[in-house]
């Protein structure tokens, strides 16, 4: 179970997230909905240790377990897709099948080129694959079909199954996303942050209602 309790977080004197719960068991998959500033970006990056909350307290993951996708890529630019593999690998100490995974999302061809020199929808997914490196068991995609074209999706949803496989189901991800259409699918359960705090839809709520909801709110 991945728990989150009472986390705030302010920058400045500007309040983020207000008082957020939640918790996420194994095998879930929460799609996280809410409008631009709403806070999302700084959930899943407190959610993946890149930020602390300023008060409440989280369940501690590995790095070497937890995945995480951004709106930068957290590469390093001037190196290949191939090296930054290889690097990040070595950093956080799994082994992986370099070849394999470049010919997983369709890399192979710029494996030598640096990521700097690539295209925006390349870069997207050399951001992707640096986040299921080693099959992490917990997952913090925000907004990971952005800049992806169709073929893209494709490989992302494989990527996430295939995630699933590798770790007999033991997984929990939180992907933030205003793509509903394209990965609502995927979705065991939903939840709506407003204004950084996360919308109470009640016990046994599913998934398709609070997204229905939420699209007719936002018609």
């Amino acid at each position: 179970m991945f728990t989150l309790s009472q986390i705030s977080k302010s920058y400045g004197k500007v309040s983020v997230l207000k008082n957020i719960t939640l918790e996420l068991a194994s095998g879930e998959t929460l799609l996280l909905l809410g409008s631009n500033g709403a806070g999302k970006s700084t959930l899943l990056k407190i959610c993946s240790g890149l930020a602390r909350p300023d008060v409440g307290k989280m369940s501690t993951i590995p790095l070497n377990l937890t995945g995480y996708s951004g709106h930068q890529p957290l590469l390093y630019g001037a190196l290949s897709i191939e090296e930054n593999v290889k690097l990040l690998a070595s950093l956080l100490k799994v082994d992986v099948q370099v070849q394999r995974l470049l010919e997983f999302w369709e890399l192979t061809p710029f494996r030598k080129k640096s990521l700097d020199s690539l295209s925006q929808g390349t870069r997207a997914r050399a951001t992707l694959l640096r986040a299921f490196l080693g099959n992490p068991t917990h997952l913090f995609l925000d907004e990971p079909t952005r800049s992806l074209d169709d073929r893209g999706i494709l490989l992302l949803k494989a990527a996430l199954k295939d995630n699933e496989v590798q770790r007999a189901g033991n997984v929990a991800r939180i992907i933030a996303t205003h793509d509903i259409a394209r990965l609502e699918d995927i979705a065991t359960i939903a939840a709506v942050i407003q204004d950084g705090s996360l919308l109470s839809e009640g016990a046994g709520v599913s998934a398709t209602e609070i997204i229905a909801k939420y699209r007719e709110g936002n018609r």
